[in-house]
């Protein structure tokens, strides 16, 4: 199907969209019936422009990925320096809509016909009903687990009839994803991804973590007056992208907060990892079916959270493989990847940056040089480009905090002896008796698995005379693993508490494993052709070997506590929103502080937002660096006496009265709660499971 679109017939569709979107926004009504479709247009006419894929779909996904990042791009500079509300939301819109004008050139959409179907075959049919049957099941657990109660993981809340029933499920999705020759194994793989990134989303009702609680708070902030204050650098680009999205399609901040990444992920991975294989790299199609959840043997606990980490993350994998496409083609398209780079950019620096310099890096790797000395001159800027993306993060993250007034000092951390740590507890004899030996054996074995695959990806290029093209990737590993070490043992960040401290360095780390993904999915490509060539029962064993893998990576991708790891994070909970409205409902005034954890600071953020401050001092602590935080863990572990700390929380807030708040889950809960009901003013519980203490300022 065929259909000629002139500048005439874009501009008059481009009039009806905006006049239409923007009368029902105005009239506060759902716009969906005009802005669905418009979206879809506009993914469908930036994927004609901007991507040479020989598939609809992958131009579609990448079309889109264009418009979502001028929208993420466009709505932060609005937010920075003036406003994001109606009115220049549909200017960002209008302006995305009449960009292509420039330079316009008539064009027809033709849509290969898709071949949705599939040679019938009773076994064929019998995996995919008993797999969609599965999925359900699978679902309606997600939806039966769901809790507003305080647990460490949601593993603590399944059975072993969930296990095997995830087993059967997993293992019918590859059968089926093997066996498949049509269009439908991309559905299959998006259902996977779908099941094994939502976990999280479906069973924490209320949320989990602090940091998704203040980006919600912030989002609702700007919903209401269009920007910010003070306006940070980043992490505008999500409020953009979620801001935009409950605008045009009448979705709760709530939801988007929680399942957007989780969505995205799904969506977009899937597609354009499918393509970059399908369309380059000739594959047997069963081999280029299972390649996209080869990305899943990494832990994925970037993405199944909406934060801007996650999202900055994605955009980076996105555009990593995009960009494996474009360098096997040789048609290297700076457009979309400077888009995503700049997008990643908007949302967070710790991607972005990376983001720009692989950019940089492509660009560097196919510019030809005018100069008869082309050669030197290209080797002497590739590797100054080099040294600057090894000392660019630590220098901006140095200089943000010396802004910000946040001390960073220079400590040398023992190298050596946390390398020994890791290879005591690599080569630490497991016993094998329990699946969490397993388990936690492969998670000491991935950095090797991972560095040995993409030796022989790089082996496999080497090979093929083409490792000079792909040395990008390999490079952008080892910038990002010298950055994690000037992190991790150069520099001391002493207004962090210990696990941001370890989280900081721990992203970069994460990052740097995305950038090898190319390489290892190319070996792991060659493996699977090999074991396609031998017997039924070695195929067999592959794909359990696989399933075992990617089983392992699903339960280190969740909080947990088990015999290895004993997870202090505890989500909020229904009690905790009791507790915050109940010193809320008590103090008019206002001039009061918390003392409480995070799950309880989170549960005022979000009911609440960024209320009231006292000397600049949040009334709730920020465990990021306040220092009502540090009152609280001496209250709770009781490391001075409690007169002496309320008296020094109320000089340094200048608040009358302060409340200390105590979940039954704190180790020493019972001595603790003993000690304040003998000084405090008065006191409260919420269920016994929350207990409340009020102090006079004096």
């Amino acid at each position: 199907m065929q259909i000629m679109f002139t500048k005439t017939i874009h501009s008059c569709l481009a009039i009806f969209f905006i006049v239409a979107t923007g009368f029902f926004l105005w009239r506060e009504l759902n716009p969906i019936w005009f802005s669905l479709p418009w979206l879809i247009y506009l993914a469908v006419l930036y994927g004609q422009r901007l991507s040479k894929s020989e598939s609809s779909l992958d131009k579609f996904a990448k079309g889109l990925l264009s418009v979502l990042s001028l929208i993420i791009i466009l709505g932060a500079i609005l937010i920075f320096i003036w406003q994001l509300n109606i009115w220049s939301l549909i200017g960002i819109l209008a302006f995305i809509t009449f960009l292509p004008l420039i330079n316009w050139d008539d064009f027809s959409l033709a849509w290969e016909k898709i071949n949705w179907r599939a040679k019938f075959h009773p076994g064929r049919v019998g995996v995919a009903i008993i797999w969609l049957a599965l999925s359900y099941w699978l679902a309606l657990q997600y939806l039966d687990l769901r809790t507003a109660e305080a647990i460490t993981s949601p593993w603590q809340l399944v059975d072993a009839a969930f296990g095997w029933v995830w087993v059967a499920w997993m293992l019918s999705g590859l059968a089926l994803l093997y066996s498949l020759r049509s269009k439908w194994s991309l559905l299959v793989i998006m259902g996977l991804f779908l099941g094994l990134t939502t976990l999280a989303v479906a069973v924490y009702q209320l949320g989990f973590g602090f940091d998704p609680f203040i980006h919600l708070a912030t989002e609702r902030i700007i919903f209401e007056t269009g920007t910010i204050t003070p306006r940070p650098f980043y992490y505008l680009g999500q409020y953009s992208l979620v801001i935009t999205l409950h605008y045009l399609f009448n979705v709760s901040l709530a939801f988007l907060n929680q399942w957007l990444v989780p969505i995205l992920t799904s969506l977009f991975v899937p597609i354009v990892t499918y393509h970059v294989f399908k369309l380059n790299f000739f594959l047997p199609r069963a081999v280029t079916a299972l390649l996209p959840l080869v990305i899943l043997i990494i832990p994925f606990s970037s993405f199944i959270f909406t934060t801007p980490q996650g999202l900055a993350n994605l955009l980076v994998l996105l555009m990593i493989f995009i960009a494996l496409g474009h360098l096997m083609s040789d048609r290297i398209d700076l457009g979309i990847l400077s888009l995503l780079a700049i997008a990643a950019l908007a949302i967070h620096p710790l991607a972005g940056i990376p983001a720009v310099f692989f950019l940089l890096f492509i660009y560097l790797n196919g510019f030809e040089w005018q100069h008869r000395w082309r050669p030197v001159l290209k080797k002497i800027v590739f590797w100054q480009v080099y040294l600057l993306s090894c000392l660019t993060l630590p220098a901006l993250f140095i200089l943000n905090n010396i802004i910000s007034q946040h001390a960073v000092r220079l400590g040398y951390n023992n190298t050596y002896r946390t390398l020994g740590e890791w290879a005591a507890g690599f080569f630490r004899w497991s016993e094998f008796v329990s699946l969490f030996d397993s388990i936690y054996f492969y998670s000491r074995l991935l950095p090797l698995l991972l560095l040995g695959l993409a030796a022989v990806g790089m082996v496999y290029l080497w090979r093929h005379r083409r490792l000079k093209q792909f040395i990008i990737y390999p490079i952008m590993f080892t910038v990002l693993v010298i950055n994690y070490f000037i992190f991790k043992y150069l520099f001391r960040f002493d207004f962090l508490i210990n696990y941001e401290q370890l989280n900081y360095t721990t992203r970069l780390l994460d990052l740097a494993w995305l950038f090898l993904l190319p390489l290892i999915l190319m070996a792991v490509a060659q493996l699977w052709q090999l074991a396609l060539k031998n017997s039924f029962y070695t195929r067999l064993f592959s794909l359990l070997i696989f399933m075992a893998v990617l089983g392992s990576s699903f339960y280190l991708s969740y909080p947990r506590r088990d015999p290895y790891v004993y997870n202090k994070y505890i989500n909020t909970s229904r009690y905790d929103y009791d507790g915050v409205t109940y010193i809320n409902d008590r103090q008019e005034s206002g001039n009061y502080v918390v003392l409480a954890n995070q799950a309880v600071a989170a549960a005022a953020l979000e009911k609440y937002g960024f209320l009231y401050y006292h000397n600049n001092h949040f009334y709730y602590p920020l465990p990021t660096s306040s220092p009502l935080y540090d009152a609280y863990l001496q209250l709770a572990y009781r490391t001075r006496p409690i007169p002496e700390i309320i008296k020094s929380v109320a000089v340094e807030t200048g608040a009358d009265t302060i409340y200390f708040v105590i979940n039954n889950y704190w180790d020493g809960f019972k001595e603790v709660v003993e000690d304040h009901k003998k000084n405090a003013t008065s006191w409260h519980s919420i269920a016994e499971k929350v207990y409340i203490f009020e102090y006079g300022g004096g």
